[in-house]
């Protein structure tokens, strides 16, 4: 019994809303990434008050960090992409610029590179901060998750 073959070969077929083949002047797309503690957030929300702005229901999916598209057949790609714009997106009014919050694209660049041959109009918002202002920022989130035990930022660096 030979190997089932790529996991994109066995994807289940679901209902799309969207053609099989979409028509990719239509589709714009746009990723704010950045370090932690940077306002990707902020700026998300910010931009997401905007009626030609489509935030993916949920802010980090971190779609494309998660997966490699550097070697898939463009139909499984554009399978791929039309259901990532259907889970995601399901409410994208027509003409609206999506917007995925996913920081860790600032860490995965190479991923994004078969994005862009899609949507070769695609935009990054990149968000960075004085790494001496972040750090006490982050130390502060990581107390407040559970995360880290010392409370006081400086006796927690020096350790």
């Amino acid at each position: 019994m030979g190997s089932p073959g790529p996991i994109w070969n066995r994807l289940p077929m679901e209902w799309s809303r969207l053609p099989t083949r979409p028509d990719r002047g239509n589709i714009r797309w746009c990723s704010i990434v950045g370090a932690p503690r940077c306002g990707t957030t902020s700026i998300a929300h910010y931009l997401s008050g905007h009626p030609d702005i489509c935030l993916s229901n949920v802010k980090e999916p971190h779609f494309f960090s998660r997966r490699d598209l550097r070697s898939m057949p463009s139909d499984a790609l554009e399978h791929l992409l039309q259901n990532y714009i259907a889970h995601f997106f399901p409410e994208l009014p027509e003409g609206a610029t999506m917007l995925d919050g996913s920081v860790s694209y600032l860490y995965a660049p190479e991923q994004l590179a078969r994005v862009a041959e899609i949507w070769p109009d695609s935009k990054f918002i990149i968000a960075v901060r004085n790494p001496l202002d972040m750090a006490p920022s982050l130390h502060q989130r990581h107390v407040f998750n559970g995360d880290e035990n010392i409370l006081d930022f400086e006796r927690a660096w020096k350790l």
